[in-house]
């Protein structure tokens, strides 16, 4: 599959639905406004910018929105939310993820998942799985100023934890 690098610069929401149809890269960049994602489709790798403003589920349902090796999540707003089916679910290998602002981090994994970095300013991190999390070496979970961070893993699955999870202020790590 060939590489997809798709930016939007104009005042409004975007949605996207894109498939590669191989090991392509998947690169998306919002330079306003909301990104959102119907579906994400690569062998190869993703990662998703949302320059001002957030990045979210824009079916709002439980299906996986982005297919893909290694996913890099970058928004200055939320990364999904905890509202009815506002996550972002995934089909991945391994993740790294950034909120700028005081916004959420939302992962709903639907295997294992290895977690190359969480962070956010001000905002909580949920990450689900059905499999094993491992948080790799120099992956550290940051929730910031009054963050939780939930880290559940299903099916008696472990949480194997290389790095720091952390939540200053009056957050909790659960």
């Amino acid at each position: 599959g060939s590489d997809v690098t798709p930016t939007n610069a104009v005042g409004s929401d975007a949605t996207y639905d894109i498939a590669t149809g191989g090991a392509g890269v998947v690169t998306v960049t919002q330079t306003n406004n909301n990104l959102g994602v119907l579906t994400i489709t690569t062998a190869g790798n993703a990662a998703l910018t949302a320059s001002n403003g957030d990045i979210t589920d824009s079916a709002l349902d439980a299906a996986s929105d982005i297919n893909a090796a290694a996913l890099t999540l970058n928004a200055t707003g939320n990364l999904g939310t905890t509202a009815a089916n506002s996550d972002i679910d995934t089909t991945v290998t391994s993740i790294t993820a950034n909120s700028t602002t005081a916004g959420t981090i939302v992962i709903d994994e639907v295997d294992a998942l290895t977690v190359s970095g969480l962070t956010t300013i001000d905002g909580d991190i949920t990450v689900t799985t059905d499999g094993q999390i491992v948080v790799s070496v120099n992956g550290d979970v940051a929730a910031g100023t009054n963050g939780t961070v939930n880290l559940t893993a299903a099916n008696n699955s472990d949480i194997d934890v290389d790095a720091t999870i952390a939540s200053s202020g009056t957050g909790t790590v659960n």
